[in-house]
């Protein structure tokens, strides 16, 4: 035996039944309207290719310069000290290669390592390590949640890595942190 259903077609499709919703709420007050966010420097961006994919994202991001990426260095510091191990400097090369990754990945919305054999020969290094860290919104907790995972911990605490930069965006899904170190 059959069923027979009678079809039902929607007087409005679901996308502009969203569209209209999503007006009604910014003309009442209940949804602001997105806000203008600043883009990149242009001493970090990669290329135009790379500037062109990104540029659809790219005022969902905030650049994150200040505060939290000094206190990421400092942690990264302590722990290494607190341990007997010497404190990292800050190399150009490796901060600009963690500046550039953490804003693609905020701008894509993704969360993947880069490929380090570029960031060795670039930097001019003989050994690079990267930890990545999504939606903390301290450097502390940061720093503790990689020294809770042993892979992240012992890139931390590599005794070799003598030279450290780090970049952190806020995207989508909060703050993207990329810490890389090397020898």
């Amino acid at each position: 035996m059959q069923i027979l259903r009678p079809s039902v077609r929607p007087v409005m499709s679901p996308r502009w039944l969203s569209l209209l919703v999503l007006l009604a709420m910014v003309a009442v007050g209940l949804v602001a309207p997105p806000a203008q966010a600043s883009r990149v420097p242009a001493e970090l961006a990669a290329s135009s290719a790379d500037a062109q994919a990104d540029a659809p994202l790219a005022t969902t991001i905030k650049w994150s310069k200040g505060g939290y990426k000094r206190g990421n260095q400092a942690w990264t510091n302590r722990v290494r000290t607190d341990r007997g191990l010497r404190p990292l400097t800050v190399q150009s090369c490796l901060d600009r290669r963690a500046e550039q990754w953490a804003y693609r990945l905020a701008a894509r919305n993704k969360f993947s390592h880069q490929d380090l054999g570029s960031v060795l020969r670039d930097c001019n290094l003989n050994g690079v390590s990267e930890n990545l860290a999504l939606g903390y919104k301290t450097s502390r907790s940061t720093i503790r949640a990689w020294m809770r995972s042993s892979g992240h911990r012992a890139n931390l605490l590599q005794s070799r890595n003598r030279k450290m930069g780090v970049g952190i965006y806020k995207g989508p899904r909060g703050y993207v942190v990329v810490q890389l170190m090397g020898w």
